[in-house]
């Protein structure tokens, strides 16, 4: 007989994006450690020798997208990817109506959240070593002080040693939670994890102890602090020409010679260009403008580096920091520096104090020493918006 998990992520994250950044990704897509979190919640099942399927539940409009994920990270248990209901536990009575409808022969059956992402695989493993109960949930003790209150008044406080927080996975007889839902299509009512619906039927529930590091991710500090980090570098190089000023920063600094280069040559704005478009995991700001094309001629690289700005938060992320060096004999950039860390700020939507720009001579050595030209490079943080 097979033993089936199905992972709920049907929500519509009404509390997550309450307290999100405007079109922002539900929750259960979020991305922790470069995982959606769904996969994350899903990847434990896989790896554990107590499942031989995996039903996926989520809203009917992401289904496709779903599917097309479970190749890449080798979710082959999967059997099916189901359109969930209106309410959780409408979700898990579609899952498990699809079990009932393509599988005779399942014993035992795991629900958990797709918003749980660090269930453990002992977790599992313990709770199928209680199967024998028929139902057992996972449980973590209150330490707070618990109160019952009547509006804005103190009733009576509450005996925590009689109160646990429940979590899931919860593992259930097949027949059991099957035999529970349609007790439930008789008596209407909403409930908030399965094992209620036992306990309303009379049924004994076995507790184990959970995971204080299971949890439900709600909101957005639930997250990693460090959520969505990613680096990026780049380097940009120009050489001299005649002129009479050079561009850096998108500030004009005179000099006795210019930077030859396609656009305004602004070697500073360009190598940040590159540690951004790095930072997202997309190509060089020559694949995006290259240096060919009539129409990026003479252009303000502030110009690419909103472009550039526009591309990284249509791929989900933002600035955070970002780090340059200036490498070059003459001109001495200091006094320009403050100037330029605000112009920068405004197209990187940053405070001009998440921006660090030094200047480094190379002793008189190389093309650099040599004043034949000018290099810079970056290091730049991008964080997932949240």
């Amino acid at each position: 007989m097979a033993n089936f998990a199905v992972i709920v992520c049907a929500g519509q994250s009404t509390r997550f994006l309450a307290s999100s950044s405007p079109n922002y990704l539900k929750k259960q897509y979020i991305e922790i450690e470069g995982v959606p979190l769904w996969v994350k919640a899903a990847l434990p099942f896989q790896a554990s020798s107590c499942i031989d399927k995996i039903l996926i539940v989520c809203l009917a409009e992401d289904v496709l997208n779903v599917q097309s994920q479970l190749p890449q990270y080798s979710l082959s248990k999967v059997v099916s990817v189901v359109s969930g209901g209106e309410q959780r536990q409408d979700s898990v009575y579609e899952g498990l109506k699809w079990i009932q409808s393509h599988q005779e022969s399942c014993e035992y059956v795991f629900i958990h959240d797709g918003a749980r992402p660090y269930v453990m695989g002992t977790l599992i493993q313990r709770l199928w070593d209680e199967r024998k109960n028929g139902g057992v949930i996972p449980v973590i003790s209150v330490t707070d002080t618990l109160k019952s209150i009547e509006g804005e008044w103190v009733k009576t406080t509450l005996d925590r040693s009689t109160i646990a927080r429940v979590q899931t996975p919860q593992l259930f007889l097949y027949a059991w939670i099957w035999e529970g839902f349609q007790w439930l299509k008789e008596h209407p009512q909403k409930v908030t994890d399965e094992s209620t619906i036992l306990e309303l039927m009379g049924k004994k529930i076995k507790t184990i102890l959970g995971e204080e590091e299971n949890i439900k991710i709600t909101v957005p500090q639930d997250l990693p602090k460090d959520q969505g980090i990613q680096i990026g570098q780049g380097m940009d190089v120009h050489p001299f020409c005649e002129g009479s000023q050079i561009v850096l920063g998108g500030i004009n600094i005179p000099y006795s010679k210019s930077l030859k280069g396609h656009s305004d040559a602004d070697v500073l704005t360009h190598a940040m260009c590159d540690a951004v478009l790095g930072g997202a995991g997309l190509e060089d700001i020559g694949t995006f403008f290259p240096d060919n094309d009539p129409q990026y001629k003479n252009i303000s690289s502030l110009i690419l580096l909103e472009k550039v700005v526009d591309k990284i938060e249509a791929s989900g992320y933002k600035i955070n920091h970002i780090d340059a060096t200036v490498l070059a004999q003459m001109p001495k950039i200091k006094p320009y520096v403050q100037e330029m860390k605000i112009c920068l700020a405004k197209v990187m939507k940053l405070s001009p104090s998440h921006i660090a720009i030094k200047a480094t001579t190379t002793e008189k050595l190389g093309f650099i020493g040599r004043e034949e030209g000018m290099a810079a490079m970056a290091i730049a943080t991008l964080r997932k918006k949240v």
